[in-house]
């Protein structure tokens, strides 16, 4: 266990002030982060469209395979 003194000699809660500037450097990567995560659940909802529509396709392939007969 440590004992800390920020800002005895300052008068600066140096702490609190590495811990804002840590927020604001990391707020690029937070950004991209959720832009990922937005890309990926939209590929995720193409996917699923996609898979819809091959089974549609394959149901009416059928079909129509079904009434040439």
């Amino acid at each position: 266990m440590s004992i800390s003194f920020d800002g005895i000699a300052s008068g600066l809660n140096t702490s609190e002030l590495i811990k804002q500037l840590m927020q604001i450097e990391r707020r690029p990567v937070v950004l991209l982060e959720q832009r990922v995560q937005t890309y990926q659940q939209r590929m995720d909802a193409w996917r699923d469209v996609n898979m819809r529509l091959a089974s549609l396709e394959t149901k009416l392939s059928d079909l129509l395979l079904r009434s040439a007969y």
